[in-house]
C-alpha cells in the first residue's frame, strides 16, 4: 500500500511513498519512503478517524455512516476496526432496520456481524431493529475495504430519523467476553447474568441452561446440572465420568466397576476390564476299539481347546473328525466339518493341539466327533482301544 504526499516548495509535485531508499532526483521532487504498513512509522501516520453522520436519516438504502447522506460506502483501507453509535430520534418507530455490510470490490456486499454493547453476551448481529430514543453502540473488526450501515427497511413512524457517530480505528479489537451457544442460536448464559463467567450447557431435555459444576448427590429434578466430577461421590480427590442411561431413566449415573445387581436397582453404566466369558466344560475320552462316535453337546457351542495324545510306540496316522450335529454322528454317512490328522510317535507317543482363538471354533447345531483309521468321509475303520486320548474344552 502506498501513501501519496505533497512536496513542499515551488514546483512541488505529488510523489508516492513506498518501500525503498530515499532517491533525491532534484531539490524539490525527492521521494520520501516508509516501510511496510505495519511499521510503527506508518502506524503513527494512520490515526483514528471520527465521522459524524448526517442527521435525520430515513431513506431506504442510505449509508448512515456517511457525513453527507447517500448510498455510497465508507472506504476503510487504513483501518482495522469500527465502532458505530446509532442515535434514533424521539417518538415512535413503526419500521426501520439497519444492516451492516462489507465488501472488497464495492459492488458485492455481505452481511457483517457486530457486537451490540447493550447485550455483549449475546450473538453478534448483522441487522439492528431501530427503536426510537434508544441509542445503540456496536463494534466489529474490519476484514474488508468497504463498509456500510445501510437502511435496509425504511425508518417510519412519528420520528425525525436517526444519526450515526462512527470511529474508524487503526488497530483490531479483541472481544474478551466468551459465551457458549447452542446450534439453534439459544444463548447459554443463564438469565440475569450479564457477563458469562464460565461455560454453560443446556440439558438434553431442553430445559434452562445450567453451569457445569461438581458432582452432586441431589435428585435430578432438584439439580439438573450436567455433572462432571473426578471421582465417585464418596471420594472428593479423584475424577469420575458421568453418563445417562440409554433409556433416559434414572438421570445421570456414574461409570463404575461392574455390578451383579439388577438393572432397576443399579442402573449405572457398567465398565469391566475383561469379557464376562463363561467357564468352559471339560470333556475327555480314551478311545475304544470302535469309531468312537460321540456327542459332546446337543446344542450350539464353541470348542475353546482341543488336545489329542497317543501312547502308541508304532508310527501310524489316525483321523479325528468333528461334526456340527446335536447327536452322535453316523460314521461313514455324516459329513465332518473338520478332519484333524493325528500322527502318533514311534517311540514315546505323540500329541497334537489345535491353535484355537479366544472366540473358539463355533458349531451352530451341536458338537460331535468320531475317530477313524482313514481320512475319507465314508471310512468306518475302527481304531484300537487306547490308541487315542481326547481332551476338549467347550462352552
Amino acid at each position: 500500500m502506498a501513501i501519496a504526499v505533497q512536496q513542499v516548495g515551488s514546483g512541488g509535485t505529488i510523489s508516492e511513498v513506498k518501500a525503498g531508499t530515499v532517491l533525491p532526483t532534484s531539490a524539490d521532487t525527492a521521494q520520501v519512503t516508509v516501510s511496510r504498513p505495519d511499521d510503527p512509522l506508518l502506524t503513527a501516520l494512520v490515526q483514528d478517524t471520527f465521522i459524524t453522520g448526517q442527521g435525520g436519516q430515513l431513506a431506504l438504502n442510505n449509508n448512515i455512516a456517511l457525513a453527507t447522506a447517500g448510498t455510497s460506502s465508507t472506504d476503510c483501507t487504513n483501518f482495522r476496526s469500527i465502532g458505530i453509535q446509532i442515535v434514533p430520534a424521539a417518538g415512535t418507530v413503526t419500521a426501520g432496520n439497519i444492516t451492516f455490510e462489507g465488501s472488497n470490490d464495492n459492488t458485492n456486499f455481505v452481511s457483517v456481524p457486530m457486537v451490540d454493547m447493550a447485550t455483549p453476551a449475546n450473538q453478534p448481529i448483522s441487522t439492528y431493529a431501530v427503536v426510537a430514543a434508544t441509542p445503540r453502540y456496536l463494534y466489529t473488526n474490519l476484514f474488508f475495504r468497504y463498509f456500510r450501515a445501510r437502511i435496509s427497511t425504511g425508518v417510519t413512524g412519528t420520528t425525525t430519523g436517526l444519526q450515526a457517530f462512527s470511529e474508524l480505528m487503526a488497530y483490531p479489537l479483541t472481544n474478551m467476553l466468551q459465551n457458549a451457544r447452542l446450534s439453534d442460536g439459544t444463548n447459554l448464559t443463564p438469565a440475569g447474568d450479564a457477563v458469562a463467567r464460565g461455560i454453560f450447557v443446556k440439558p438434553s431435555d431442553g430445559t434452562t441452561a445450567v453451569a457445569i459444576k461438581a458432582a452432586s448427590t441431589a435428585a435430578v429434578a432438584a439439580d439438573p446440572a450436567m455433572v462432571v466430577a473426578i471421582s465417585p461421590n464418596n471420594n472428593t480427590n479423584a475424577l469420575s465420568l458421568w453418563a445417562r442411561i440409554g433409556d433416559a431413566t434414572n438421570g445421570p449415573a456414574a461409570v463404575k466397576a461392574a455390578s451383579t445387581s439388577a438393572a432397576a436397582a443399579d442402573p449405572a453404566l457398567t465398565v469391566s476390564l475383561s469379557p464376562n466369558l463363561p467357564v468352559p466344560t471339560v470333556h475327555t475320552l480314551e478311545a475304544a476299539a470302535t469309531t468312537n462316535a460321540t456327542s459332546v453337546k446337543a446344542s450350539a457351542g464353541r470348542i475353546t481347546a482341543l488336545v489329542l495324545t497317543s501312547p502308541l510306540v508304532t508310527a501310524t496316522v489316525r483321523f479325528f473328525k468333528l461334526y456340527n450335529k446335536a447327536s452322535a454322528p453316523t460314521v461313514g454317512t455324516d459329513i465332518p466339518v473338520m478332519t484333524v490328522p493325528f500322527v502318533t510317535a514311534a517311540t514315546n507317543g505323540g500329541s497334537v493341539s489345535l491353535n484355537i482363538s479366544d472366540l473358539g471354533i463355533y458349531f451352530s447345531t451341536g458338537i460331535a466327533y468320531a475317530i477313524t483309521a482313514l481320512a475319507t468321509t465314508a471310512d468306518t475303520t475302527a481304531v484300537a482301544a487306547g490308541e487315542v486320548k481326547v481332551y476338549m474344552n467347550y462352552i
